[in-house]
């Protein structure tokens, strides 16, 4: 003990260098925005490739669980496809103008964080793909999250899973407008807030899609079902209780969305708030 006090202090002027370069560094990402973001640029580059070369171990592990996946994931769509060809807002809809309004990037899951109230993904593809900040991500079974920090080549996604997560979503077949917010610890369920009282319609087993408002994930997405639905007295607002359809944890593939004509909406959006 003695000999690594005699360390410590021999080298006691390296130590408090140290300790005021990491201070100095700290309050120069933390207070300049221009800093910060080539910092969590470069870090999502090396943690990216980091990631994906162990991504790249277990894939070759678990090739048999990812084709299955795959093979559920494509019956989901080819599902999705036949309904939407059956639905009223096809027929209502130019189909250049869906075509034309959006595209979707491909991506593999490289990490995921499950643990706390601020989960994270990690995805394969960035900025050289077309890939930016506040674009969502969504896969066969519902949303994932919005993209936050970008690098050429990686991105990191704030999963819906997230104390600062809101989604704009409704009550399927009842025009009921909502949030849904993610406050009970467990990645089974969310809330959807508010909704008021007087909407004496609500029930167990609704359906709770995304809604129009949202310019970041397409609408009519199927979310989850609501498993309760309760009152509080002082509160005007219901508590309702959804069941997710999403299951994080078996997260392998993602598709980013980017909305081709994002910007003009906002332009316009910007306008009428003027």
């Amino acid at each position: 003990m003695q000999n690594l006090l005699q360390l410590i202090l021999r080298y006691s002027s390296v130590w408090s260098f140290l300790i005021l370069e990491a201070i100095s560094f700290y309050l120069v990402i933390q207070f300049n925005q221009k800093q910060n973001s080539i910092f969590l640029s470069s870090a999502s580059q090396v943690s990216g490739s980091i990631y994906e070369r162990y991504d790249k171990i277990t894939d070759y592990l678990n090739l048999k669980k990812q084709v299955e996946s795959l093979k559920q994931e494509n019956s989901k769509l080819r599902a999705l496809i036949t309904n939407t060809n059956d639905s009223e807002f096809l027929h209502s809809t130019p189909l250049d103008s869906l075509i034309e309004s959006s595209r979707y990037i491909a991506a593999g899951v490289i990490n995921k964080s499950l643990i706390g109230r601020n989960n994270t993904i990690t995805i394969n593809k960035g900025r050289l793909h077309g890939v930016e900040p506040h674009m969502g991500v969504i896969n066969s079974d519902g949303l994932v999250g919005i993209v936050r920090n970008v690098s050429d080549k990686y991105a990191v996604v704030m999963s819906v899973y997230h104390s600062k997560s809101r989604i704009s979503a409704l009550i399927k077949g009842k025009d009921l407008h909502g949030s849904l917010i993610w406050e009970n610890m467990d990645n089974r369920y969310m809330n959807l807030k508010y909704i008021p009282k007087y909407y004496d319609e609500v029930s167990k087993g609704d359906t709770i899609v995304t809604s129009s408002y949202s310019n970041i994930f397409p609408s009519n997405i199927e979310l989850g079902t609501i498993e309760e639905v309760r009152e509080k007295q002082d509160d005007s607002n219901f508590i309702i209780k959804v069941k997710m359809n999403h299951q994080f944890h078996k997260l392998d593939y993602v598709y980013v969305v980017d909305f081709l004509d994002k910007e003009e909406k906002e332009e316009l959006q910007k306008e009428l708030n003027e």
